[in-house]
């Protein structure tokens, strides 16, 4: 048996489908959580939002997702400030 020929093929199709059938499709994914909107205050959050629905709270830029019961946070925007190769180099000295 050569992989060249219908029966590799055929084989190595199965080995692949086996493989990522338990992955999540895209259509799975689409529709899990949606930016919906912006609150000033975490008390402004909407008592009528919709699962997956994703704010983000001004006052502290916590982004929250509704799972259906309660406000969930995922976290704070991260700020990338970068580091100058100074800095990098005397942090190394230190080492």
């Amino acid at each position: 048996m050569s992989y060249l020929d219908g029966t590799g093929v055929a084989l190595l199709w199965t080995k692949v489908k086996a493989l990522v059938a338990d992955c999540a499709k895209t259509s799975q994914l689409e529709g899990m959580m949606r930016l919906a909107g912006h609150v000033i205050w975490e008390e402004d959050l909407p008592t009528d939002a919709g699962v997956g629905d994703v704010y983000n709270v001004m006052i502290t830029d916590m982004n929250y997702v509704w799972n259906g019961t309660q406000w969930d946070p995922l976290g704070q925007t991260v700020a990338d400030n970068p580091i100058s190769d100074e800095v990098i180099d005397e942090l190394f000295t230190l080492l």
